[in-house]
């Protein structure tokens, strides 16, 4: 049978579209909480930026909130034109974004940033955390699921150390990781790693045990080495170590599903042929252990 435009298929019958993408735990989904990624260390935080993809066969409503504050779409969202400006761009209309388009969420920006939004974002201000301590998340939610990632800064390979993530949906988040962040390059003028865990569910309790000594910082108390550290997170909080060192090895453990992103804001390297080397940013959520878990086959 073939399933209505506000439905999916889920265990052979057609259930609810965001109950079948729940059900899929996969990169589809009806249900975005999103950290501002740190940046480069003493810059101020340029453009970010969340895409929204909408391969349904239906419009998808899109609804924005961070801290309780709810923000209208309308007047950040933008529908991507391939080679017109940004500035004519058609806004996500209230009705929703249509199928096979693509919105552009400009999120936030702090004003005297080098790379600044193109459009108004929802928030004109910086919403990233400055080293190490706690802060608040974005949370996206749609009608019928769609693929999301994000940019920042937005503008790509024009802008300034561009980097850019899938984001996984919280359907798809897990209780047990390793704190993966990207490798710090050769140069000394690599600059600090940052690891993120943030919550989805009010009361979520959250145990590390790093392979590295994790900072303290404002409200966020250290993790040392070769100790487990507990901590609590409400919906949309979330924690961030930087400098996080080489936390790669931590393994990270909670009671309700979390989610992880490990980056670098200045990621520096240099070869024989490289004239003295390039430099960019990373950040990127990882998958929960159970997403790289593969079951035997049978005999």
């Amino acid at each position: 049978m073939t399933c209505p435009s506000d439905q999916g298929c889920a265990a052979g019958k057609c259930v609810p579209a965001c109950d079948a993408a729940k059900a899929s735990h996969g990169t589809i989904g009806c249900d975005y909480t999103v950290a501002t990624p740190s940046f480069y260390a003493g810059e101020p935080a340029p453009c970010f930026a969340i895409f929204v993809a909408n391969g349904w066969s239906k419009p998808v409503t899109i609804s924005v909130a961070r801290t309780g504050t709810s923000y209208d779409v309308t007047t950040f969202g933008r529908i991507a034109a391939a080679g017109t400006p940004e500035a004519s761009w058609a806004a996500v209309p209230a009705t929703g974004l249509p199928t096979g388009q693509v919105a552009v969420l400009f999120m936030s920006s702090d004003p005297s940033a080098g790379v600044t939004c193109p459009v108004a974002p929802a928030i004109n201000a910086s919403t990233a955390i400055v080293g190490t301590g706690a802060g608040a998340a974005w949370h996206v939610s749609t009608d019928v699921p769609v693929t999301s990632y994000d940019i920042l800064p937005y503008g790509g390979a024009s802008s300034l150390l561009p980097s850019a993530e899938l984001l996984l949906p919280t359907t798809a988040w897990g209780t047990n990781y390793f704190g993966i962040v990207p490798l710090r390059g050769k140069r000394a003028d690599s600059l600090p790693q940052w690891g993120q865990i943030v919550g989805a569910t009010d009361g979520t309790t959250v145990q590390i045990a790093p392979n590295v000594d994790l900072p303290s910082g404002g409200t966020v108390a250290a993790a040392p080495k070769g100790s487990t550290t507990t901590y609590t997170l409400n919906a949309g909080d979330v924690i961030q170590w930087q400098d996080s060192n080489e936390m790669s090895g931590s393994v990270i453990s909670s009671d309700k599903p979390i989610g992880f992103t490990g980056g670098i804001g200045y990621d520096c390297y240099t070869s024989a042929t490289s004239s003295g080397g390039g430099c960019d940013s990373a950040h990127q959520q990882i998958p929960p252990l159970s997403a790289f878990v593969v079951p035997p086959t049978p005999r």
